[in-house]
């Protein structure tokens, strides 16, 4: 017998009934597939999708009682039968052997927007976002690495300056305070390339 071949969409529905177990249905699937993934499907194409999936054998659906807020409708509940549980084991260590020994590039992302947050775990974030643009305006002639390292050793002096109630002002004139910042960057450096690189 052919195992079970499921499609993309298939297999997002199938995991997002696994992990709401009892209480999948239509609309708690639809906000869970939106929560946890880039994808706000409609109900027409998840509904067609559901059905086709029973009748493959996939899912088993049964009416729920009715309920006022519905309007006095039933919810259709559904859930993995043991051939779907299967098939979707399978489908996903598929993609877990393909994966396993590579890194995965890293995805677009704004470094201004990203550099903002992490700024603004030290500081108030309207300061976040001044220091960031500066950055920015100032990091236009240098690389990303220059950037990078600059966002980083304004985030650890101002961690610092917060902790010891100092100013910030000519605070990387402190030898120590420099080494104790340059000993955290090669620590974050070190942990970014096991994180990214794990082979």
């Amino acid at each position: 017998m052919t195992p079970e071949t499921l499609g993309d969409f298939e297999q997002i529905v199938l995991l997002a009934v696994l992990r709401l177990g009892e209480t999948a249905y239509g609309v708690s699937i639809r906000e869970e597939i939106a929560a946890r993934t880039d994808r706000d499907p409609s109900p027409g194409a998840l509904y067609t999708t559901l059905a086709r999936l029973e009748e493959k054998g996939l899912l088993t659906s049964r009416l729920g009682a009715p309920t006022p807020d519905r309007g006095g409708r039933a919810k259709r509940f559904v859930k993995l039968t043991a051939k779907g549980a299967e098939a979707i084991s399978r489908a996903q260590r598929a993609y877990q052997n393909l994966l396993h020994g590579i890194a995965l590039p890293f995805p677009s992302m704004d470094k201004g927007k990203l550099a903002e947050s992490v700024l603004s775990l030290a500081m108030e974030p309207a300061r976040a976002a001044s220091v960031t643009g500066d950055l920015l305006e100032t990091g236009a002639s240098h690389d990303v690495v220059w950037f990078w390292s600059n966002v980083l050793q304004t985030l650890v002096a101002t961690l610092w300056c917060n902790l010891t109630g100092r100013s910030s002002s000519g605070v990387f004139r402190d030898r120590r305070l420099g080494l104790v910042i340059s000993g955290m960057l090669l620590i974050v450096a070190g942990i970014w390339q096991i994180l990214l690189f794990p082979e």
